[in-house]
């Protein structure tokens, strides 16, 4: 095949002299390498659209995590009595929409549903699987509360 190009490049250079078959060798060689060049512009445009959808992400990410950082910071600041009332918070993101929103589980509220439910309802009740959330937190230990298996089952793993 190289033997080929090269003939080819040969040929080109040279004016083209060629009999009827290399002529028909150096089309096919052309068009091959159009084919060629075709793919790999649509594979750097594949590339290049990835990269901006991951960067929109990680930034959707940063914003839930910000305004679930603000939300546990208005619990802290709450009276004990009203702090403690507060289990998980956590921030959710819907690429869809490019909306933010915070569920913050109040102990005794929403019974049955979890801090990642009631942030989805906020954000408009997105098909679940594609809401990316940001760690649960519990305010009064600052721990992070892994999804229970209900969530997982709902929403997925995070990666």
């Amino acid at each position: 095949m190289s033997a080929a190009i090269g003939g080819h490049a040969e040929r080109m250079m040279n004016g083209g002299g060629s009999t009827p078959a290399q002529a028909a060798s150096d089309l096919l060689l052309g068009a091959a390498f159009s084919v060629v060049a075709k793919g790999i512009a649509k594979l750097e445009v594949a590339r290049a659209t990835a990269a901006a959808a991951k960067e929109k992400l990680s930034a959707g990410v940063a914003r839930a995590a910000a305004a679930r950082d603000a939300k546990l910071a208005e619990v802290r600041s709450g009276s004990g009595k009203q702090r403690n009332k507060v289990t998980t918070v956590v921030g959710a993101y819907d690429p869809a929409s490019d909306k933010v929103a915070v569920g913050a589980k109040v102990d005794g509220c929403d019974k049955g549903k979890c801090a990642e439910d009631l942030a989805a309802e906020a954000l408009g009740s997105p098909p679940p699987k594609t809401i990316k959330f940001t760690d649960v937190i519990r305010p009064r230990t600052d721990e992070v509360i892994p999804p229970c298996d209900r969530c997982k089952a709902t929403y997925g793993t995070q990666e």
